[in-house]
């Protein structure tokens, strides 16, 4: 790499400004401003003359560039952080993400996804989506690349997708995983007869001292506008004795089991039989304990509802008010004295026309944000007025003793 004292006279000073503006750049993120155009232009020997008001002026537009820039960096670090909370509280993990596709697509007989090998990344965590020609063709949107046009694989973590265009993020939106997602949903509520979707399982555990049932059910939150403010999966059970029923408070314990848990080969008919009848006769106690958990739950979701009303009201109106200052400062910048000789020695008609039709633009924008502002912050409002609850029981999970009195290996 050149350093200063390879090169001679301006090339010299070119090659100084370019390593000081490629500093800042690093510093502080990229200002397009930082390096006045007048500086080059006197460089390159196009112009003698330097306009200390011009370049005032545009070192003043690069500050506010600048702070603008910060102020974005923080909020999208913000917003990273929140979503990952999210993803980490809803267990979407990218291992989750992925058995979900491998299902729905089982489920709706297509072929599976097939391992790709992509340098630099670990084997297994990319993924070749096949070419479907029917509802699931839209599962390819995306995958080719822009400028080869060559079908790139997919991966489900969003870590392995960063800096590289030679893979394509399966993220919760991507056509791949909505189509799942909607299938595996639509499943959930079909009848008996035409259901594909086991809703019962058992599983066995090392070291259980007695049979527990789990109760997948879907807690869903909507709000004044009938739209959906928060979905989620919570699981609830206990112990199922042969003559009584002991609700787990403990979340964790039931989390350990199920992470401990594998599952059988083939279910031997008198575990399944004694395991119905037990759920048959404390059916009313685990549909209870669902209704607790969801109430648990609720009281949590509403309060994370009202902070995040909060804060999306705050954040329209700072949006609109940053906008309406800034469509202030631009107007006042034109309409001022140095404004105003510019256009009239610099412009020619034709310029001073759009010029005028700018200005007139920026000051009926000006006068509609007041009500678009309190438009966008009402339906935030009512988006979030008098929430509502529904809970859906949607699977049973049956985890029983590894012993051999429940059929299991000793």
């Amino acid at each position: 790499a050149l350093r200063p004292g390879d090169v001679e006279g301006d090339g010299e000073y070119l090659l100084r400004a370019a390593i000081k503006v490629d500093a800042i750049r690093e510093d502080l993120g990229s200002v397009g401003a930082v390096l006045d155009a007048q500086i080059q232009d006197a460089m390159l020997g196009r112009s003698t003359r330097f306009d200390p008001d011009v370049a005032k002026t545009r070192s003043e537009h690069a500050r506010k560039a600048l702070a603008m820039e910060r102020n974005l960096r923080e909020r999208i670090a913000t917003l990273h952080e929140n979503l990952m909370n999210s993803h980490e509280e809803a267990h979407l993990s990218p291992e989750n993400v992925h058995r979900a596709v491998e299902t729905a697509l089982a489920m709706a007989g297509k072929p599976p996804l097939a391992p790709a090998t992509v340098p630099g990344l670990p084997p297994g965590s990319a993924w070749t989506v096949p070419v479907y020609d029917d509802a699931w063709r839209d599962a390819s949107v995306g995958l080719a690349h822009p400028h080869t046009g060559r079908i790139r694989p997919v991966v489900f973590d969003a870590a392995l997708a960063a800096g590289r265009d030679d893979v394509v993020l399966a993220h919760l939106n991507h056509p791949l995983v909505r189509l799942s997602l909607r299938l595996l949903r639509e499943e959930i509520w079909n009848p008996k007869e035409r259901a594909s979707l086991y809703r019962v399982a058992v599983r066995s555990v090392p070291g259980l001292a007695q049979p527990m049932a789990i109760v997948w059910s879907r807690l869903l939150v909507v709000g004044g506008d009938h739209r959906r403010l928060h979905e989620e999966l919570l699981f609830s059970g206990g112990e199922l004795k042969e003559d009584s029923f002991r609700r787990e408070e403990r979340l964790y314990a039931m989390e350990d089991a199920i992470r401990a848990s594998h599952p059988f080969d083939s279910v031997p008919p008198h575990v399944f039989e004694t395991l119905r009848r037990r759920f048959a006769k404390f059916e009313p106690s685990l549909l209870r304990a669902c209704e607790v958990r969801s109430g648990d739950r609720l009281k949590g979701i509403l309060g994370s509802l009202d902070k995040r009303k909060t804060a999306e009201i705050a954040a329209v109106g700072r949006l609109l008010d940053d906008l309406e200052a800034n469509i202030r400062r631009e107007l006042g910048e034109a309409e001022s004295d140095a404004g105003y000789k510019q256009m009239t020695f610099d412009f020619g008609e034709a310029e001073k026309e759009e010029f005028k039709r700018d200005l007139g633009a920026l000051r009926n924008r000006l006068a509609r944000i007041p009500d678009e502002k309190k438009g966008e912050q009402d339906a935030v409002a009512l988006h979030y007025a008098d929430p509502r609850d529904l809970s859906f029981p949607a699977a049973v999970l049956f985890l029983v003793p590894e012993t051999s009195v429940w059929g299991c290996r000793p």
